[in-house]
């Protein structure tokens, strides 16, 4: 065959091949076109497809903005809230902590401008009039009244604004420091009140840098003998050293002899806590804290759940702790129960007596007598003056009877010709019985024992107690 014969058919063959390559190729061209966007496709296949999509775009933009408007809206809100709550809460931590001095900042209910301005001049009158010189003195002790209005103190008329005028003469004579705690702040759930207690003192301690000493004392007690200074009495080291009852057994809740006793090597630069016992064990109702580590720790393991978990009441808790912590016991000065938390009834032991810086009506509403008892001893205590003589600034009131008292348990300062001899060492009135019935726990204000309980001279445990003298010279008892 000739040589461009070959290259004919050659030709012919690729493009045959050519040709069905084109041909085959058909069906991938069309799948190729709906894939890719060719320019020459018509335009209005995009609008078609693409308006709709901008229009919700647009109106769930303008949704998300008015719901951004909305949280920014309600955060602002919360804020302002949150801004007015904290203020309003700082401000109510700045009136919980001002310690006045002057009746203007504990207003009485009721009380007009002119009861707030004798007030002012009172206390004016007063102010530093003891010239203590014995330290510690002055502001570094601290007077501690705490209530949250409620309890079985509401049985005594007119209590808050007697106790504030009685403690406030006492502090501003000798200069000590007052405070006055609602003790409602310190609620928490699970916990009775008496338990807030403890956080006042704590509390006092806190506002009070300078104190040394806080004197807790319970809403329902009068001091009797204002012109006894703290120092003389408990605080300075000797002092106190004179006061401890050295070797008297510690009780238990039932009154019964715990084995344990104060130790005679008690260092008494350490004694932290100064409390006494009734015929029932510790009473918290009158107790003085020493601003220390000891202090604060021990004030926080008082309080600790675990022991309101276990204890009925605060003062249960605490003779527990004393009773089996014996490096705790060296801490604490126990002293006789009249030196520093006298009762309105009982024996020389117990019951308050001519001199005693205080009395105590714990328990007096086993028998419904709160308010008869206090406005009887409301009319024997002291009242303070100011003379020039600070020696002289007493000025003691007539006893006022009892209704069931005998009658040599009645003084007055002017008795007639024929009244029985005044007799300023016997009780207001009698003891009860053994039998009297226990007092209930849960007072807020109150402590949860009776003070109606013999006092005789044995502790039951074949100890024999020693009495204390009682001069009829006015002075306390030593």
């Amino acid at each position: 065959m000739k040589l461009s014969t070959k290259f004919q058919l050659i030709s012919a063959f690729t493009l045959l091949s050519i040709a069905a390559l084109i041909y085959l190729s058909l069906p991938y061209y069309k799948d190729l076109e709906s894939v890719v966007p060719w320019k020459e496709r018509p335009i209005e296949v995009q609008i078609q497809e693409v308006a709709p999509a901008t229009a919700d775009a647009e109106q769930s933009k303008n949704q998300s903005e008015e719901q951004k408007q909305s949280e920014e809206q309600k955060q602002s809100e919360e804020q302002k809230q949150s801004e007015e709550q904290k203020q309003s809460e700082e401000q109510k931590q700045v009136d919980e902590q001002k310690q006045p001095n002057d009746v203007t900042d504990q207003p009485q209910e009721g009380a007009d401008q002119t009861y707030v301005e004798q007030r002012k001049a009172r206390l004016a009158e007063l102010q530093g009039k003891a010239g203590d010189t014995l330290e510690p003195k002055g502001n570094k002790i601290v007077l501690l009244t705490a209530t949250d209005g409620k309890g079985h103190n509401g049985e005594i008329e007119n209590l808050v604004q007697m106790v504030t005028e009685n403690r406030q003469d006492y502090c501003a004579f000798h200069e000590y420091k007052y405070q006055f705690t609602d003790m409602s702040q310190f609620n928490k759930e699970g916990r009775i009140a008496v338990w807030n207690k403890i956080p006042a003192i704590q509390n006092a301690f806190d506002v009070n840098p300078d104190a040394e000493w806080v004197w807790w004392l319970d809403m329902d007690a009068i001091i009797m003998a204002p012109a006894q200074d703290l120092a003389s009495l408990v605080l300075n080291p000797d002092a106190l050293k004179e006061r401890i009852a050295y070797d008297t057994p510690l009780k238990l809740n039932d009154g019964k002899p715990s084995g344990v006793e104060v130790s005679r090597d008690i260092d008494i630069s350490k004694v932290d806590l100064i409390i006494a016992q009734d015929h029932a064990g510790v009473n918290a109702g009158s107790m003085l804290f020493r601003r220390s580590d000891w202090t604060f720790t021990f004030l926080d393991m008082w309080v600790d759940q675990v022991y309101v978990d276990r204890f009925n009441n605060e003062q249960d808790a605490l003779s527990h702790i004393l009773i089996k912590h014996e490096k705790i016991r060296q801490h604490v000065g126990l002293v006789p129960q009249r030196v520093i938390n006298a009762y309105s009834v009982g024996g020389d032991e117990m019951g308050w007596r001519t001199g005693d810086i205080a009395v105590h009506f714990a328990g007096c509403w086993v028998d419904h007598k709160c308010n008869e008892r206090f406005q009887e001893f409301w009319a024997r205590r002291t009242v303070l003056t100011a003379p020039a003589d600070a020696s002289q600034a007493e000025t003691p009131r007539g006893d006022a009877p009892s209704a069931d008292a005998p009658a040599e348990a009645a003084r007055a300062e002017a008795p007639s010709d024929d009244a029985p001899p005044a007799d300023g060492d016997a009780p207001l009135v009698d003891a009860p019985p053994a039998d009297a019935p226990p007092a209930e726990s849960g007072d807020s204000n109150n402590d949860t024992k009776s003070e109606g309980a013999p006092d005789d001279a044995n502790d039951g445990n074949g100890h024999e107690e020693k009495k204390e003298d009682t001069p009829e010279n006015g002075e306390q008892n030593r």
